[in-house]
């Protein structure tokens, strides 16, 4: 399970959210038509930095996850969100950074 906060952001805020985290990436729901765009190990800081542009037909958006693994406890990972969307009906679009916070709950299954 994953808590996401507002760090400073005019999209809005987010509930509790259940993700897929493999290899130290976040997968975007496949419905939003996401292609990664850049995977990046930092070993020294053992972080993960991963990039996603998503299009479908009512919005675009770009998501940068900075996931960080916590070697004193295996479970947690907390990092960064930073995201923009447009949406194409209206034109309205938003930018915002978010604080993330997570607990693995379960292994994923193949």
């Amino acid at each position: 399970m994953m808590s996401i906060t507002v760090d400073e952001s005019n999209c809005g805020s987010y509930p509790l959210l259940e993700v897929k985290i493999k290899d130290g990436i976040i997968y975007p729901a496949q419905d939003v038509g996401c292609g990664l765009e850049l995977s990046a190990w930092d070993r020294a800081e053992c972080s993960t930095t991963t990039q996603f542009s998503c299009e479908n037909a009512t919005f675009r958006m770009f998501l940068e996850w900075k996931l960080i693994s916590h070697v004193e406890d295996r479970s947690r990972i907390s990092g960064k969100l930073y995201l923009t969307i447009e949406e194409f009906q209206t034109g309205d679009s938003c930018e915002g950074w978010y604080n993330l916070n997570s607990r693995k709950v379960g292994e994923l299954e193949e």
